[in-house]
């Protein structure tokens, strides 16, 4: 308890040692492995987060180029959950990692068993609208993001205490 791994000393001053603790012990899910999705899922891994179920049906094209973390000339045509497995395997091999190569519409229930949390990093209103009522029959809170050119936003749509995203659209 009050012991900081070296990995994450840097991380002590903003979760302290139970925040620490309570990451490295937290599974999350992470929809969208793009061009924010990437970005995400990178920065949960450095930040030292257990567990990670990431879900994307597409591989990676020469447009992804420009501005996706995960895209590079070595992982076009590649599965972009290949392409992730393979780089947290690299950037932090304590994370679990477990890929599901397939839209969020076609996800078993099953999947969100021991999710805490969801990151939407989909592309499309009904994907999004798809996992927020995944979210809600099983009371797991989502962080909304999107980004678009040089504009983004994000929302909190947790079922006991937030507006759902459907009522934005």
């Amino acid at each position: 308890l009050g012991h900081m791994p070296t990995r994450y000393r840097c991380n002590e001053g903003t979760l302290g040692c139970l925040g620490q603790r309570r990451l490295l012990e937290a599974t999350v899910m992470i929809v969208g492995l793009g061009g924010l999705g990437g970005y995400v899922l990178e920065q949960l891994a450095r930040c030292g987060l257990g567990k990670v179920v990431a879900v994307d049906p597409d591989r990676f094209e020469l447009t992804n180029l420009n501005r996706q973390l995960l895209a590079d000339d070595t992982s076009i045509g590649r599965a972009k959950i290949e392409t992730a497995r393979k780089r947290i395997a690299v950037v932090n091999p304590g994370v679990e990692f477990i890929g599901r190569e397939m839209r969020v519409e076609d996800l078993p229930e099953a999947a969100y068993d021991g999710v805490e949390l969801v990151f939407d990093c989909l592309d499309q209103v009904p994907s999004r609208l798809h996992l927020e009522g995944a979210g809600t029959r099983l009371d797991i809170p989502i962080v909304h993001g999107a980004i678009g050119g040089w504009y983004g936003q994000v929302a909190l749509v947790a079922p006991a205490i937030g507006l759902p995203l459907r009522c934005h659209w």
